[in-house]
């Protein structure tokens, strides 16, 4: 009879042990699906990220070497200063497509060019005003989150508008 009970406590104590090592088994695989899941996401949306940032709106660059050829003949400086904008913002633009983050500066600085640009082209109809303080030009950014919204402002809000109108871009600390 005592070996009946060991031999029953023994049976149950297996059981138990086989049905936790089987849950930890599962649960193990469970996670590593779930952190393989996460890691596809998060690579599909780094290369959407990517995409967009190496997304250099065609419409903008033509209308701008379309500027650039014509000042040459009119307004050779302003032709020239024209360009080197867009190298600038085209620099800027294409080398964070590799970075997830860039610093405020970074951004602001693409974004003036950009700014000085369309300024060439809409003359007195646009104005722009940045204020960042010095505190946070270095701090971490993600790139394309502000550009969007400026090239959106000029091209939705300041083209149509025959008196155009002013940008302003102020960095404060939230």
């Amino acid at each position: 009879q005592t070996i009946i009970v060991a031999v029953f406590f023994s049976a149950g104590f297996l059981y138990l042990f086989i049905t936790m090592s089987m849950l930890k088994q599962r649960k193990e695989e469970i996670e590593k699906e779930r952190s393989i899941r996460i890691e596809m996401e998060k690579e599909a949306l780094e290369a959407k990220l990517r995409i967009l940032q190496a997304q250099i709106e065609p419409h903008f660059l033509f209308n701008t070497l379309s500027n650039v050829v014509s000042l040459i003949d009119t307004d050779p400086s302003r032709g020239k200063a024209m360009l080197l904008d867009l190298t600038s913002y085209l620099r800027t633009s294409l080398s964070r497509t590799m970075p997830e983050q860039t610093t405020l500066a970074q951004e602001m600085k693409m974004i003036a060019s950009y700014l000085n640009i369309q300024k060439i082209r809409m003359g007195e109809r646009l104005n722009y005003k940045m204020d960042v303080p010095d505190d946070l030009v270095m701090k971490p950014f993600p790139p394309t989150l502000l550009q969007p919204l400026v090239e959106n402002a000029v091209r939705h809000g300041l083209e149509p508008k025959i008196e155009g109108g002013e940008i302003s871009i102020r960095a404060v600390r939230g």
